[in-house]
């Protein structure tokens, strides 16, 4: 330790894992090495200490291996799996090689491999000559090609060296195709044909494409190129407004050459998604709504009648499952689905294999990445770190007692841990201590909404014990006569048995709905901070389950606030991941009363009052009435489609749902951000790059938590990747991420976009 100053230290290594620098931090009081589980000790001078560990090994490497670490060890073990988000991968390494493996076309007529990396040779050993020979094939690019290669000599010295080449064919085709087309464009597709013969050539040029495409020009050409001349023939063609993937195929013959390209181009409606939804259970109903801005080819509609709720609601989910990911908020957007999903398959009676072991895989998955945010001492944090959340543990709390209803692996001690982790976080004067700094605005709604958002978890779970608390948030829940506090208080009421205090609050509910309506119901936020339609419809959702707890339902009122909440679906959701789940476990339990009472009859629709299509439907029937060809039918401006049934006295449950692309993006009301682009010209040379300003505004008084911000980029252009890289490290996306910006406050980006396909 006296002879080495903390200047010319070597770097330590054990087990492939650099250690801090200074030996007395690693190694004065053994505390992080004992000799007897050394195995080898090597030393590397300077020059191959740099040439694997870069600058860091630039005063000489000293490299330990241990006895224990895994892959020296002599026994066969289980490893359990990790509770973490992480994973190790051994025998642990300095660095991993990457690999490319080329692409060859056995296809020696047509060439379709345009690859841009033709060869990676990441190991290539010289010879004592400082030689060494490497073969590949090229693809099928008629083009000039760049050599790069880079290498460590014995001593630690850095090479590099680039030289370009290029490809002929003495006949050859050359064109570029976009990767896409919309519907309303015309491709001027350059043909470029080269002769690099001594020689005229004549021959004949020929253009394939499928029906979904449409050739303005000749399909079939005479040309004539001469000796070492390049001509460019200019194609035409448009899509017949069908989408999907389809094949371009040009050829050139003459009497003694041949070639023949071939490349597939994505043709699919431009502009902004947009969409009319409605769902509705009448006998007689007419549906008006508008059509704006329709783009050419991209408008479809249907209408559904739902004649099996339970197989449609099993129906409705499917689409729902996905993989879980990210933090324990996002994985929980995925899991809470895909558990409900699997209920309603067992509750119906009419089991999927096929989904139901998707689903059980799913949660699975979804399981282990919960559990691995749990934090030391009990509770959960977003990433599984100190301190945990009140809130965020009671949202997961609840999701593993849904959980332990289809899937048997919970961990039976996690969730006692979890629920006393929670009764500890008591204040003893009826509130919970929460902690202020939660992610995606958590910990930061309103105290008193916290407070009963844990009460209504635990008397969800079975938790007793905890009659100051339930006291407080009741009294909280009388006094502010916010909707959302009230449900949850009237579930927890009904869980512990107090009919009285539901009561009382059942009926600042049907005064609300007096006074204001179910759209209007006095609501601040919810214990995720959701607003506008998500919450009204969490909200009712909330106060129909506890409605439908009660020894007497009112089946009145709850068929009123089943109706509205059906209203507020769109493509088998119903706002916010909350949203969703709570409106279709009520779904399945309103449906489930009322399936026995269903009829047969006769189904009419009509759009824009012409002749109605009629469908006949049983009252044992299993398949939904669909109604698609209503799309022909639908125009720009005012629609209207109409329902009826005949012959029957219990209404069915419907959609509408009519999908459309808009040459502009329809904007809300409650959207909390504003974004405005401007591109710098409207015409586009080849190889040029032009600028496109994008502008994103915050409008409201607070931050911004979770903001994404879509931004379309023109046909042929493509952004420049260094410009995204740029501003990743300058750390503006982590603003988005977090809660963005205040009133006013503008994050400006300037993309370079280059016109590399026309």
């Amino acid at each position: 330790m006296s002879s080495i100053s903390n200047q010319n230290e070597p770097l330590w290594v054990v087990d492939g894992i650099p250690f801090a620098r200074g030996i007395n931090s690693n190694f004065s009081n053994g505390s992080q090495l004992a000799t007897g589980n050394i195995k080898s000790i090597t030393v590397l001078n300077a020059g191959y200490g740099s040439a694997l560990y870069g600058s860091q090994g630039s005063h000489g490497v000293i490299v330990i291996e241990t006895k224990t670490r895994p892959d020296n060890s002599p026994y066969n073990c289980i490893s359990k799996p990790s509770k973490y988000s992480a994973l190790m991968i051994e025998p642990r390494k300095f660095t991993v090689a990457r690999e490319f493996y080329p692409t060859t076309s056995n296809d020696k007529v047509t060439r379709k491999n345009f690859e841009t990396t033709v060869s990676w040779k990441y190991s290539i050993v010289t010879d004592d000559k400082g030689e060494a020979k490497i073969e590949f094939t090229n693809n099928d690019a008629v083009s000039a090609f760049r050599i790069t290669a880079e290498g460590v000599s014995g001593v630690g010295l850095i090479g590099r060296q680039e030289i370009t080449y290029h490809t002929l064919l003495p006949f050859s085709l050359d064109t570029r195709i976009p990767n896409y087309l919309g519907f309303e464009d015309t491709l001027k597709l350059p043909v470029r044909i080269t002769n690099n013969t001594k020689e005229k050539l004549k021959g004949k040029l020929f253009v394939q494409i499928p029906d979904q495409l449409r050739l303005l020009s000749d399909p079939s050409q005479n040309i004539e190129v001469e000796a070492d001349q390049t001509i460019t023939i200019q194609m035409w063609l448009t899509p017949s407004n069908v989408a999907g993937e389809f094949p371009i195929t040009i050829e050139v013959e003459s009497d003694r050459h041949h070639d023949k390209i071939k490349q597939s181009i994505n043709v699919h409606p431009v502009g902004f998604p947009a969409y009319f939804s409605y769902s509705g259970k009448d006998i007689n109903k007419t549906i008006d709504f508008q059509l704006q801005d329709v783009e050419k080819g991209s408008l479809k509609g249907e209408v559904v009648f739902v004649a099996n709720v339970i197989k449609d609601m099993v129906n409705g989910i499917e689409s729902l499952l996905a993989e879980p990911h990210g933090c324990f908020e996002q994985t929980s957007s995925s899991t809470f689905p895909n558990i409900l999903v699997l209920q309603l398959l067992r509750k119906s009676g009419r089991s999927n294999p096929d989904i139901e072991k998707k689903a059980l895989n799913l949660i699975d998955v979804g399981y282990k990445r919960l559990a691995g945010f749990e934090v030391k001492g009990g509770g959960f944090d977003w990433f599984g770190n100190p301190p945990s959340h009140e809130a965020l543990t009671a949202f997961g709390l609840i999701e593993f007692h849904e959980m332990q209803k289809v899937y048997s692996h919970v961990n039976a001690e996690m969730v006692m841990r979890t629920k006393k982790w929670l009764l500890s976080r008591r204040k003893g004067d009826g509130t919970f201590n929460q902690t202020p700094n939660g992610l995606d605005h958590f910990s930061a709604t309103v105290p008193q909404i916290n407070d009963a958002y844990i009460l209504y978890a635990l008397s969800e779970v079975g938790v007793d014990n905890v009659d100051l608390e339930y006291t407080h948030s009741l009294d909280a829940a009388l006094k502010l006569k916010d909707m959302y506090i009230g449900a949850l208080m009237a579930n927890a009421a009904l869980n512990y048995g107090k009919n009285e205090d539901f009561n009382k609050l059942k009926k600042t509910f049907v005064a609300a709905i007096a006074a204001n309506e179910l759209e209007n119901l006095k609501v601040s936020t919810s214990f995720t901070n959701s607003y506008g339609r998500s919450l009204t419809t969490e909200t009712i959702a909330l106060w129909t389950l506890a409605l439908m707890k009660e020894q007497d339902p009112d089946y009145n009122l709850i068929a009123k606030c089943v109706e509205f909440i059906g209203s507020q679906k769109s493509f088998s959701r119903y706002g916010s991941t909350q949203a969703t789940y709570l409106s279709l476990k009520v779904m399945a339990e309103f449906y489930n009363i009322v399936q026995s009472k269903q009829t047969g009859g006769e189904i009419a629709v009509s759009v824009n009052h012409n002749d109605a299509t009629r469908k006949l439907f049983t009252n044992d029937a299993h398949d939904n009435v669909v109604f698609n060809e209503i799309s022909s039918q639908l125009k720009d401006g005012n629609n209207s489609i109409g329902i009826a049934l005949n012959n029957t006295s219990q209404p069915l449950p419907f959609s509408v749902d009519i999908k459309w692309n808009s040459k502009t993006p329809k904007s809300h009301e409650l959207c909390m951000v504003k974004i405005e682009t401007n591109i710098a010209k409207t015409r586009v040379p080849m190889n040029e790059t032009v600028r496109l300003e994008v502008k994103l505004t915050n409008t409201r008084q607070h931050g911004v938590s979770m903001t994404m911000a879509v931004v379309g980029i023109p046909a042929g252009l493509g952004v420049q990747a260094w410009q995204l890289k740029e501003l990743k490290e300058k750390g503006m996306f982590r603003l988005l991420r977090d809660h963005w910006g205040q009133v006013g406050d503008v994050l400006s980006w300037t993309p370079c976009l280059r016109n590399e396909d026309r």
